[in-house]
């Protein structure tokens, strides 16, 4: 029979990236799995014209990111409740998300090294 002492809290906590809304807003959901190399590509709401940065700095991504989310709340966001503004509101929450799951893995990936 295996004796577990019961104050220790190494049996009772599950692993921190297992953990799901305690170290993390709930605006960024769940962050386990590989980040993709590959930009998104135009969502929903964007311009056809919009630029995607398509090389393999991260830093150029989330700047990518980051500028495409901007655009969209800064200049086609108007708050009017029509369907194309809720589309629109999703994609940049969306963008955003992808751009706080990058720059935290980076984060991460940084202090192993």
């Amino acid at each position: 029979m295996a004796y577990k002492m019961k104050g220790s809290a190494l049996y009772h906590k599950s692993s921190p990236h297992k953990q799901k809304g305690k170290n993390y807003k709930s605006s960024k959901g769940d962050q386990q799995g590989p980040v993709n190399n590959k930009q998104m590509p135009l969502q929903k709401g964007e311009m056809d014209g919009t630029y995607i940065y398509d090389g393999n700095k991260t830093s150029e991504k989330v700047i990518d990111y980051e500028e495409r989310a901007g655009f969209l709340t800064d200049n086609d966001i108007t708050n009017d409740g029509s369907k194309k503004d809720n589309q629109r509101k999703k994609t940049a929450k969306n963008l955003n998300r992808e751009a706080e799951i990058i720059r935290d893995r980076t984060r991460n990936t940084s202090k192993k090294k």
